[in-house]
Formats: C-alpha cells, sequence, structure tokens
C-alpha cells in the first residue's frame, strides 16, 4: 500500500480460476501502478479470469508507462486482451517511447476495446510515422474526418520495392460516380441500365458523355428514369464512353448532410489540425487540445529519452 488508503494490490501468482492481479482503489487513487524502464510494468496471466483488471469511478482504471516495451499489454485466447471502462478518465492509457503502448492479442474475441460516453473511447498519437496500423478489415459505423486519404498498393512495375499511392477524389457532396462504354446501334441509340437501387439511392443526375475512335455527336437522348438513361449519336455504331454522377439521398446521407465551412468549436478555436504548417508550436495541435494530460505525458517521455541521447 502506497500512501493512505491509495493504493491496495491483492497478488495470486499462477491463478487459474481467477483474477492474476487485483488492485482497488477506495477513493480515488491508482488500484495498480507499474513502473518499469526495461521490461513490464504490470503482468497478469489468467486462465480463464481477467489477467488484470481496472476499474475507475474518476481516474484510470489501468495505465502503463514503458520507454522500451509496451505500456500495456494483454493476451487472451477467449475473451478480451485489454478492456478499460471508465465514467469520467481514461479507460486504457498507455505511453511508450519505442514499442507499443497499450498492445491487446486474442485468439477468439476483442483485443482492445475502448468505450467511452463523453470522451473520446481510443486515442493514438506518435511523432514517428504512423499513430496507428492495422492489418485487416476496418469497419467505421460514422464519419471518417482526415487531413489526407490514400489508396496505397504494392506498385504494380516493382511490387517488392515500391507502392502506388493515389490520393481519393473528394467533393463537397456526397456524390456517387458510375461510368462505362456502350456502342450505338444502326440508329445511333443506346441505353444504359443501373442497378434497381440507384434511383433510390441518388439524385441530381449530372452527364458526361466522351466519343471514341471518330468524330461524331452524342447527346443524352433521355434522362434517368426507372434506373436508365438513354444516349443518341448522329452516326451508327458509336463507341461513347460515359459517366453520371448522383448525389446520395439514401438516410443515413440524410439525417447527416456535410457542412462545408464549420466554425471552430470554442473549445477549439486558436488550435490546428497541423500546427506545424503554420509555423505554431506543436502545443497549438489540435490533439493537446483535446488530450493536454496525455500529451504532455508524452513530451516527458520525449524529453527524457533526449536527456539520454535516445531518440524517441
Amino acid at each position: 500500500m502506497i500512501g493512505q488508503f491509495a493504493q491496495a494490490i491483492v497478488a495470486q501468482q499462477n491463478n487459474a480460476n481467477g483474477i492474476g492481479v487485483h488492485g482497488v482503489a477506495p477513493a480515488s487513487g491508482t488500484g495498480v501502478v507499474g513502473d518499469s524502464n526495461s521490461g513490464v510494468g504490470v503482468q497478469g496471466n489468467s486462465d480463464s479470469g481477467g489477467a488484470v483488471k481496472g476499474l475507475s469511478n474518476s481516474a484510470r482504471g489501468v495505465e502503463g508507462s514503458s520507454e522500451t516495451a509496451g505500456g500495456v499489454v494483454g493476451w487472451s485466447t477467449s475473451s478480451v486482451g485489454v478492456a478499460g471502462n471508465s465514467t469520467s478518465g481514461r479507460g486504457v492509457q498507455g505511453v511508450s517511447a519505442t514499442a507499443g503502448g497499450v498492445v491487446g492479442i486474442s485468439t477468439s474475441s476483442v483485443g482492445i476495446a475502448g468505450i467511452s460516453e463523453s470522451a473520446d473511447a481510443l486515442v493514438a498519437t506518435t511523432s514517428a510515422e504512423r499513430a496507428a496500423v492495422v492489418h485487416g478489415n476496418v469497419v467505421i459505423d460514422g464519419a471518417l474526418i482526415a487531413n489526407l486519404k490514400l489508396f496505397r498498393i504494392d506498385h504494380p512495375l516493382d511490387p517488392a520495392n515500391k507502392y502506388l499511392n493515389h490520393s481519393v477524389v473528394e467533393s463537397s457532396d456526397m456524390m456517387n460516380i458510375y461510368s462505362g462504354n456502350v456502342i450505338t446501334d444502326g440508329n445511333g441509340d443506346a441505353t444504359v441500365v443501373f442497378p434497381e437501387y440507384f434511383s433510390t439511392l441518388n439524385r441530381d443526375f449530372r452527364y458526361q458523355l466522351t466519343v471514341i475512335g471518330q468524330f461524331a455527336q452524342a447527346i443524352v437522348a433521355s434522362e434517368i428514369a426507372r434506373n436508365r438513361f438513354g444516349i443518341k449519336t448522329d452516326k451508327p455504331n458509336v463507341r461513347v464512353s460515359w459517366q453520371v454522377t448522383g448525389i446520395r439521398q439514401d438516410a443515413y446521407a440524410l439525417a447527416n448532410p456535410i457542412q462545408v465551412e464549420q466554425e471552430k468549436p470554442a473549445k477549439e478555436r486558436g488550435s490546428y489540425t497541423r500546427p506545424e504548417l503554420f509555423n505554431q508550436p506543436e502545443e497549438k495541435g489540435l490533439v493537446w487540445v483535446d488530450h493536454p494530460e496525455l500529451m504532455q505525458e508524452l513530451k516527458a517521455v520525449r524529453e527524457r529519452r533526449a536527456s539520454k541521447g535516445q531518440k524517441f
């Protein structure tokens, strides 16, 4: 016990049926604290219960800080690797200078779970190139907000040594794009048919037609109706490349329209998503506004390593 009723630890080694490490803070202290400069701060092994469990009503359930290994590491073969629940603070926080701040590994359930009703469920920040790496599919039930969205694959001409990067097309509208090629018949007519959901999903259609291989004229003979539109050329058997765009009108799009120009909330005014691009200090960054304590801890880790001649 450290201090006065601040921290209490009950440890049961090699416990196959219960909790490996259990810490309860009666008032406002920390349940379990582990500090390490080269190894694991806190480690709990359990075959069927919680290896490490932290519950907090006002502070951090589990906190891990490490300069060389994982701040918080959780392995599970049948349940949650790392889980943090908090009503007003951080469920799980991990700060690391060289490895994973929080690492969760599970073979049959959730590796890392973050749930919050009043703040960010998960925050990842780094001075390196990537704050988070996900290998596998990602499902986002909501908006994806980013300064830059890239499509990246192994370069088709040199897949072992190069990447091919493309930027995602941006628009102030929630726009869908459809395109294709068609050849008009002997009368110069062609019909483009869309899937059944097309007219229900889209509105405000816009058209572009390009004639291929010869000089000819092409027009939209009939606009979209019953999920199809007609093309007319002044010559027969003309190849036409067409493109149609539509604005989404599905239930989610209607309930969540894009606000193109938006005033920053009072808390975020004076801050920047990328302060270095405006010659501003890092403390002017949006992440500092949202998570000042976390960023102060991260900066302190960098400064400690810099004092030792180590890179972050």
